[in-house]
């Protein structure tokens, strides 16, 4: 069995919280194949729905143990994972830019507020048991 688990500066304000969940868990399913089924689930009103194929929970950390976390886990290839930065949140609809600055700077310049991960549910729990919910 799979797991999600996106962890978030707690820090942030709720609502830069919410549009960086946003744009982590739309990359992290298009970087991996089973994350979301690609059949429409569709109720008898003509509603599309979610297809979210396995359990998604979202953390909070520091944002020192959030950039260790991301420095583990990009040493291990049974997890995928996706960062987004608070460099990223400042080049707002500006992509060409966004992706010098992140090409050209390591992971601590560029200030990670959030990390989503997906891999076996195991070893997502072992990776992320530190971390409480956010509420």
């Amino acid at each position: 069995m799979k797991r999600t688990a996106i962890i978030i500066n707690k820090n942030l304000p709720f609502g830069e919280q919410a549009n960086v969940i946003a744009i982590v868990s739309a990359a992290l399913a298009n970087a991996t194949e089973d994350m979301i089924d690609s059949e429409k689930i569709i109720d008898l009103n003509g509603n599309k729905h979610a297809a979210i194929k396995n359990s998604l929970v979202i953390l909070k950390s520091n944002p020192t143990a959030l950039l260790t976390l991301t420095e583990t886990v990009n040493e291990l290839d049974s997890v995928e994972s996706v960062v987004f930065t608070s460099k990223g949140q400042r080049l707002n609809n500006q992509f060409s830019d966004y992706k010098i600055e992140i090409s050209t700077n390591e992971l601590k310049n560029l200030e990670p507020v959030v990390v989503a991960l997906y891999g076996e549910d195991e070893q997502i729990r072992t990776l992320t048991k530190k971390f409480s919910l956010l509420r």
